[in-house]
């Protein structure tokens, strides 16, 4: 049993990061599905390269000012300079710098991420209108993490593993957890 006392400062704060947090997930959710009504899923299939810029631009307002700063300069002019996160961080938790390349690639992960939640929305849809539930069956989940394994199985160079490594016998296993499970494995060209 504990003996320190939650203040009332703790418990404010504590409720005011899960409202936050909470309203970060409805207004996702609300840009998720709008971006759906329009057709958008943060790609090139589906918006001009100018979209893309503008998407992108919009992104980094959500950067602390420096990090706004620093990608402004461009890759050649910031040279090395580090920005500070939100939290007053420099570096990331494997201790690389949070220079313009970190600010760069963070950007365009959010972008990919958001592509990646209207395809997740939408898969949740589809399986709603068929009679389904929001989540995914056991068959569903492994089918897909088994069929991501053979793939990467399938499209490995032999010469570069170990001899002790067999890929067929390991192709011959997945199979099996295939037919236990209840899916079936597409083999899919390299």
């Amino acid at each position: 049993m504990s003996n320190i006392v939650l203040s009332n400062n703790f418990v404010t704060l504590l409720k005011a990061d899960g409202t936050a947090q909470t309203k970060g997930v409805k207004t996702r959710g609300k840009l998720i599905a709008h971006a759906i009504e329009l057709g958008i899923d943060f790609t090139k299939e589906t918006m001009s390269p100018e979209q893309i810029k503008h998407t992108l631009e919009l992104i980094v307002e959500r950067h602390p000012v420096k990090a706004r700063a620093l990608l402004k300069l461009g890759a050649a002019k910031a040279d090395g300079q580090i920005a500070e996160d939100h939290d007053g961080t420099r570096f990331n938790s494997q201790g690389r710098p949070k220079n313009w390349n970190y600010w760069n690639s963070l950007t365009k992960r959010i972008l990919k991420d958001l592509g990646k939640a209207v395809i997740k929305s939408q898969r949740k849809a589809e399986r709603i209108a068929s009679g389904g539930t929001q989540t995914r069956t056991f068959v569903e989940r492994h089918g897909a993490e088994v069929q991501k394994l053979f793939d990467n199985v399938n499209n490995i160079d032999p010469d570069n593993l170990p001899e002790s490594v067999d890929v067929e016998e390991i192709q011959a296993a997945y199979r099996q957890v295939a037919k236990a499970v209840g899916f079936t494995l597409i083999n899919k060209d390299k």
